[in-house]
């Protein structure tokens, strides 16, 4: 892992993640609940749902997941590469063909 220890990069990608919530607009039922599951891991408790509900676990995490790779499709259709710098920050930028 680059950017520091586990810990920190753990707390600036929860912190990442937080700023980046703008309720109701950019979220969705599967996404909050992904966040849920990660601040519950983040904080070492086994979230309720991955115990009692572990397809509603797995269906919240992939629809997330899935979201998130269409949207990065959809960017770069529109013109826009996502990079990943040496410290392990990530931004998109506007590609210059």
């Amino acid at each position: 892992m680059t950017g520091g220890t586990p810990v920190t990069i753990l707390s600036r990608a929860l912190r990442r993640m937080r700023r980046a919530r703008h309720f109701p607009e950019n979220t969705c039922p599967a996404s909050r609940q992904a966040q849920i599951i990660a601040e519950d891991l983040a904080a070492g408790r086994v979230p309720p749902v991955i115990a009692e509900e572990p397809e509603h676990a797995a269906l919240s995490l992939a629809a997330t997941v899935a979201a998130l790779w269409e949207a990065r499709d959809q960017l770069a259709r529109l013109g826009y590469e996502y990079r990943t710098d040496r410290a392990g920050r990530s931004a998109w930028r506007q590609r210059q063909d």
